[in-house]
């Protein structure tokens, strides 16, 4: 069975043989050659369903030379035998190329297929021979030959010209449908859907008529022509050919091949009058006079019903037409008999008309003898009356019983359980048909079988009554019984906390498909559990091929070590945990080969850092290893060739060498960037400075919002480029939390930038981590000066909620912390006495110009100022003052207006919030100033500058 959506496939490979289900949808580049499809079907002669659907290739060619140019055989130099398929049942075809579709379409031999959904322009048809008789085909005509299966299983057979698309069905009443599904969910109703598309060129209606007469359409006694819809205009307007002479907007050709037509509709306004002209006449190459009437097109026709297709005003203009055409086809017209050697067509015995036009007819007292004359439905009605035409039902069988709604099963259900005698059969059957029109159990198939796995899945890992979800699920009813029981991807997770049975349950039920091996034990456990640990692994390792995951954490022995290592290709998640004792050297687990590890999650552990399977990774944890270390060269060739990795987490490294090599390396090697499109979250802590140094100077993650780092290496922020390429990573953070604090603490020797919430280092496994937006990062500022420390906090998008806090003597520091642009900070708090100084120099010394445009609309100040100096009190007021004055408007709006006439802007009201003996001060100072102004309450001051608390 072959499946395929949206992807390519080695064409010519010898595995796609004996198939017996093809399915290739949504194929956009490296389409198979008609050669290579030719022999994939002759190599698979059980095949039973065969669609290919929406193809699309702009290097695919249809012409020989240019197939021939790339290697591949066209259609033209294919033999002319069919490929033979007598097993085919279901053959669809929809939007493939022309080539391809013409090769499949005149070549495939399928007694069998009785669902058949495809198309094809009847110019393909020219060199197969036409019917020898209307019940032989030409042995040649393999067309004729495919869908003869089809229409002869089909009750009823209708055609129909759409004008608007250009196309003529022939298809079967029901219609045959397919399911767009998984090629094991896919439903079928067998049938024929068969589009021919015409065009506007000269020959289409003998290529038409040969494409038709070929057919088996003895059952096709209808015919419906669709207009477009639109509203007949004042002007009749008609193509003009070649030779002088109107064209219809329909292939009038083509109804030779239809001798079997009695009734015909029109519908949609359908440009009728060229058709009419044309049956009113015989046909022009009747050599000889017949008995049957076959020297006329439609000869057999009985029924005709029009829409109106001219304006309303002109009914007289329809009736003209109807009348010239009912006089020819029943000879009333003088004509002499040497004109034609043709016979009479059947008399025409019911004709349907536009209302209007049945009233000319009344009104000219004109009269069909033997004809029953009618008119049609409302222009309004039309649309309804067609689509109970073209699918050939009567109006009378159009309603059908509708199905039973969720409540009423249930009263029905109800009055049973209520009963003395309480049917169960029939309880039964209605539970059944009540499950059935749950919302959800009409889903795809497919979507359904998602929603169960997702709903299994979702538990943590060492959970030991996880299996117990899944019984739970097939509990439910009997459709999610069936449906669990059924496919093997509910039956993967095998673990040694399982009971015995679970696990022979999940080995019985999933026979060759890939597996998740779990063996996690709880520390109490250690001592006991060891020899289960080592019998489940003995029971699982020769199942190594078929390992997806492996997650372990418990005491690694010598054998059981040597068990995990089995040869595990297909192997895309490793998560071990070692109990053993750190800083003795981490044990090196050996991959082997296989495909690219997608999630690493390793605790005192190391892996060959330089495997060829550590590419394509998607989540990464390094934790507590010791001692083999890989290299930086090691981690730019595992990180450049990850794009997809979303998670980077490392912590707790060592060294045996106290890093000396690293320093080394990180001094030598030339920054590269690592271009991370879909990274979210960068955790480094407590890791070698140069690996920390070197990752924020290489990675380069526009998505990532949550960045979490123990201590930044100052020797990151001497370099122009590196410093951008950390604050980029920074900004991706902080404009994803809601509030920023800023603290700068005298006994640390850190500026610390952390969100709130706070966002910590969590331990957990790597499919269980807790993806959150967060800052959490550490500056040493001892030795650094204002030119490293300055324009990084420069760089800086605050968020608008920010605190800021500082108790540092450190005059770098200090100086530096005025680089931040505390003006751009809708809502500042700061939260110690030098903060506030910080703050209101800074504020006080920014340019006219930038005081207009601050974002600063609340400034709040919360510590003591019982031993504050009266110098610096003083010097917080004055600054504050001056910033005011520059940015604020006065409370006189005539003052106001005369400092806009001088080209100020517009300026915006602040918010002070000051501890009382600033307010004070700041009260008298700015009482013209538009300033809301209040002071913390007594009992709220709080002293945060004695807080000596360090940075988790």
């Amino acid at each position: 069975h072959l499946d395929c959506d949206f992807c390519s496939l080695p064409w010519d490979s010898s595995r796609l043989s004996k198939l017996q289900s093809i399915q290739i949808r949504n194929l956009t580049r490296d389409l198979p050659s008609i050669a290579q499809l030719g022999n994939i079907l002759a190599a698979s002669p059980q095949l039973q369903w065969l669609l290919l659907a929406s193809w699309s290739d702009d290097s695919h060619e249809t012409t020989p030379a240019a197939d021939a140019s790339k290697g591949k055989q066209v259609a033209e130099s294919s033999p002319p035998s069919p490929v033979h398929l007598p097993s085919l049942e279901t053959l669809v075809l929809q939007n493939v190329p022309r080539d391809i579709n013409d090769y499949l379409l005149t070549h495939i031999h399928a007694p069998a297929c009785t669902c058949l959904i495809a198309g094809i322009r009847p110019a393909s048809l020219r060199s197969l021979p036409p019917r020898l008789s209307p019940n032989q085909i030409h042995p040649s005509n393999t067309f004729a030959d495919l869908l003869s299966p089809a229409i002869s299983a089909a009750p009823d057979i209708m055609m129909s010209y759409e004008e608007a698309k250009g196309t003529f069905r022939i298809y079967s009443s029901p219609e045959p449908e397919v399911s767009n599904e998984w090629i094991h969910w896919v439903k079928r109703k067998p049938g024929i859907n068969f589009l021919f598309h015409t065009d506007k060129t000269p020959e289409i209606g003998s290529d038409l008529r040969h494409a038709l007469s070929g057919l088996n359409l003895e059952k096709a006694t209808t015919l419906n022509l669709i207009g477009d819809g639109a509203n007949p205009s004042g002007e009749v307007t008609v193509d003009t050919a070649a030779n002088g002479e109107t064209t219809s907007s329909f292939p009038v050709e083509a109804l030779q091949a239809l001798p079997q037509v009695t009734q015909l509709f029109s519908a949609r306004n359908f440009r009728v009058g060229d058709v009419l002209k044309h049956l009113g006449r015989p046909l022009a190459e009747v050599s000889e006079k017949t008995d049957g009437g076959e020297s006329w097109p439609l000869p057999q026709l009985s029924t005709l019903s029009l829409s109106r297709w001219r304006p309303v005003s002109d009914a007289k203009g329809m009736l003209d037409e109807i009348l010239q055409f009912g006089l020819l086809r029943k000879g009333d017209m003088d004509r002499s008999e040497d004109d034609w050697v043709g016979s009479w067509p059947k008399p025409l015995e019911r004709l349907v008309v536009p209302p209007e036009v049945a009233q000319a007819f009344k009104e000219a007292n004109s009269t069909f003898d033997g004809v029953e004359l009618s008119n049609s439905n409302p222009t309004s009605e039309i649309v309804s009356e067609d689509h109970l035409q073209l699918r050939n039902l009567p109006a009378g069988d159009a309603v059908t019983e509708p199905e039973p709604t969720l409540e009423q099963l249930d009263a029905q259900l109800t009055e049973i359980e209520q009963s003395q005698h309480a049917f169960s059969l029939d309880s039964y059957r209605l539970k059944r048909e009540r499950n059935a029109l749950v919302p959800l159990h009409r889903l795809p198939g497919e979507i359904f079988v998602s929603i169960l796995l997702t709903v299994g899945s979702h538990n943590e890992i060492g959970l030991e009554d996880d299996h117990k979800r899944l019984h739970a699920l097939a509990q439910v009813s009997t459709y999610w019984f069936d449906t669990i029981i059924a496919f093997p991807s509910f039956w993967q997770q095998l673990a040694q906390y399982h009971p015995p049975g679970f696990r022979e349950m999940v080995l019985k039920r999933n026979t060759s498909g890939l597996l998740k091996i779990d063996c996690v034990l709880e520390q109490a456990a250690k001592d006991s559990a060891q020899e289960p640990l080592l019998s489940f692994m003995k029971m699982v390792a020769p199942l190594s091929e078929r390992w997806k995951v492996l997650t372990f954490e418990g005491d690694l022995t010598d054998e059981i070590m040597e068990l995990l290592q089995s040869p595990a290709p297909n192997l895309d998640s490793l998560l071990i945990s070692s109990w053993g004792s750190t800083g003795t050297g981490s044990n090196t687990f050996e991959l082997g080969e296989g495909r690219n590890i997608w999630y690493l999650d390793v605790d005192n552990m190391a892996v060959p850092w330089n495997s060829s399977r550590l590419r394509g990774l998607r989540g990464v944890q390094i934790q507590d290893v010791t001692g083999i270390l890989p290299s930086l060269e090691e981690l730019y060739a595992m990180l450049a060739a990850s794009p997809e990795l979303w998670w980077l987490q490392l912590s707790d490294w060592s060294l045996f060498d106290g890093g000396g090599a690293l320093m080394s390396e990180v001094s030598d090697i030339q920054i590269r960037p690592i271009m991370l499109p879909l990274l979210t979250s960068i955790i480094l802590h407590n890791i070698p400075a140069p690996v920390t140094q070197f990752l924020l100077s290489s990675i380069t993650a526009p998505t990532c919002q949550c960045v979490i780092v123990q201590q930044v290496p100052s020797a990151l922020l001497n370099n122009p480029s590196t410093r951008d390429t950390f604050a980029k990573l920074v900004n991706g953070a902080l404009a994803a939390i809601p509030r920023f604090i800023l603290k700068c603490r005298k006994y640390s020797g850190l500026l610390s930038m952390v969100s709130e919430p706070r966002s910590v280092m969590l331990y957990n496994w790597i499919d269980h981590v807790d993806e959150r937006p967060g800052l959490n990062v550490h500056i040493p500022t001892e030795d650094m000066d204002s030119l490293q420390l300055g324009p990084f906090l420069s760089s800086l998008k605050f968020p608008d909620d920010v605190e800021f806090m500082a108790n540092t003597n450190e005059v770098n520091c200090t100086a530096s912390l005025a680089y931040a642009g505390w003006h751009r900070v809708p809502k500042l708090k700061v939260s110690s006495a030098l903060a506030a100084e910080i703050v209101s120099r800074h504020l006080s010394d920014i340019p006219q110009y930038v005081a207009w445009s601050t974002r600063l609309r609340s400034l709040s100040a919360q510590f003591s100022t019982l031993d504050l100096p009266s110098g610096k009190l003083d010097s917080i007021v004055r600054n504050l003052v001056a910033y005011v004055e520059q940015s604020c408007s006065r409370k006189n709006a005539e003052s106001q207006l005369e400092g806009n006439s001088k080209g100020e802007p517009y300026r915006q009201r602040l918010e002070i919030n000051m501890p009382r003996a600033i307010a004070q001060k700041l009260g008298t100072a700015l009482q013209d100033w538009d300033v809301r102004l209040s002071e913390i309450e007594p009992g709220k001051d709080t002293d945060s500058s004695s807080s000596d608390e360090e940075p988790e």
